[in-house]
């Protein structure tokens, strides 16, 4: 069973679902589940905030309107890095914990195993493309022995918004606009790409978008005109192209006028929004491209 035109579907909420432990931290996440038998498309939502701050319940808005439109949505936490703790790869591997959570959880959330994708805005936007890509690379798969961690963390569908995918861009543009004790890639990554550059490229989605990792998805790219925290023709435009000329799927939504931020600017189903302009993208997309 999928998205059934217009239908609006009862929303049932599952919160602070455990998915995970890793080094003894427990990873939660809500789940939003729509009424009926399913199976239903799964989408997992990744929230921002810098890859230091930020939580699964600010995503609620989309829980509610994905479910209530026939999708299951989960909405996990991540580990955040603080100076002093980085959290790559961990944070890849914490939400690559969350999609064998999702499918190995098939049947009691009611969700269709091989129809699973990720979604997220800003950092949640770099660690969908990230998972997204990264399939097929050993050093990123999770290494935990999780409930699940025997099944695939594979997707097929990525909707990446306002995101940061080449992160030596995004270095560069902090050390002008933000002080030394809040530059967050080098926060999150360990250092900066003078001590780590190998790291700064294996850790940017630009450097996996490759045919063997792209070919067959299905992509939804999203970014605000104004963004100036992640410009699109340093981040989302340049996604766009190499996955395009390695055989994805992809479709753009340049939201005119809007800054980085957009996605809080008002709930989903708000008229005229930013973000009731995405969700309507986001359907005709999830129903037309992907045939969910």
């Amino acid at each position: 069973m999928q998205g059934d035109g217009d239908r609006r579907f009862e929303v049932t909420e599952l919160p602070g679902l455990v998915f995970a432990v890793h080094d003894g931290e427990e990873l939660r996440a809500d789940a939003y589940l729509p009424d009926g038998p399913g199976p239903f498309p799964g989408l997992l939502l990744l929230h921002g905030g810098a890859f230091t701050k930020g939580t699964r319940t600010s995503y609620a808005p989309w829980g509610r309107f994905l479910a209530g439109h026939g999708y299951v949505a989960l909405s996990a936490d991540y580990r955040l890095a603080r100076p002093g703790r980085p959290t790559y790869p961990e944070a890849i591997w914490d939400v690559k914990a969350a999609v064998q959570f999702l499918r190995g959880s098939a049947a009691t959330l009611r969700v269709d195993p091989d129809r699973i994708g990720v979604m997220g805005a800003s950092a949640g936007g770099y660690l969908a493309a990230m998972v997204a890509l990264t399939d097929s690379e050993p050093q990123l798969a999770n290494p935990y022995p999780d409930e699940f961690a025997g099944l695939s963390a594979a997707v097929t569908v990525a909707v990446p918004m306002a995101g940061n995918f080449d992160l030596i861009a995004r270095w560069k543009r902090d050390r002008v606009r933000r002080p030394a004790t809040e530059q967050v890639v080098e926060i999150f990554l360990g250092g900066s790409p003078s001590s780590l550059r190998r790291r700064y490229y294996e850790a940017s989605p630009l450097f996996h978008a490759s045919e063997q990792n792209a070919r067959g998805t299905r992509w939804l790219i999203a970014w605000g005109t104004h963004d100036e925290i992640s410009p699109p023709e340093e981040h989302s435009m340049v996604l766009a192209d190499e996955l395009s000329l390695a055989g994805a799927l992809v479709r753009l939504v340049p939201l005119v006028g809007a800054p980085h931020f957009w996605g809080l600017d008002a709930d989903v189903d708000e008229p005229g929004s930013y973000g009731a302009q995405m969700g309507t993208r986001l359907l005709s997309f999830l129903r037309t491209w992907c045939r969910w």
